[in-house]
């Protein structure tokens, strides 16, 4: 638990990373969405483009930018320091560390998606996934 806590509080530090995997997408989510009228229009089914598939493409960029970007520079930088090599003479273990690094990065997604709903609910008037899995 305390090496979770510690992981969150160097995550947390990160603030361009937060300012990628959390700003961005709802920046995105709302600029383009007030900007171009055809988002909020309904199509011939019905739905917006706002309210079906541009919150699930901002989720995707969020979550992409944390497995493709975040993850692996925390990762790299850990082995540079010789951090992963002094940890495999502890009884904690690299495996740890690394399960608590996807921890935290699923952690940020799920706020991250939370805070798509809604921001998507409050500016657009979106309804939330029936469905949340």
């Amino acid at each position: 638990m305390k090496l979770l806590v510690t992981e969150t509080k160097l995550h947390l530090r990160e603030w361009p990373l937060l300012l990628f995997t959390v700003l961005l997408p709802l920046a995105l989510l709302v600029v383009l969405g007030l900007s171009i009228p055809d988002f909020t229009r309904a199509d011939a089914g019905g739905e917006r483009f706002v309210d079906a598939q541009w919150p699930s493409m901002m989720t995707l960029l969020s979550l992409l930018t944390l497995s493709c970007s975040a993850l692996p520079a925390t990762l790299v930088t850990y082995r540079e320091q010789g951090v992963l090599r002094r940890m495999s003479t502890t009884p904690v273990g690299p495996g740890r560390l690394l399960g608590v690094q996807l921890l935290i990065n699923l952690g940020i997604g799920i706020v991250t998606t939370t805070l798509l709903i809604l921001t998507g609910a409050l500016v657009f008037g979106s309804a939330a996934p029936r469905q949340m899995g």
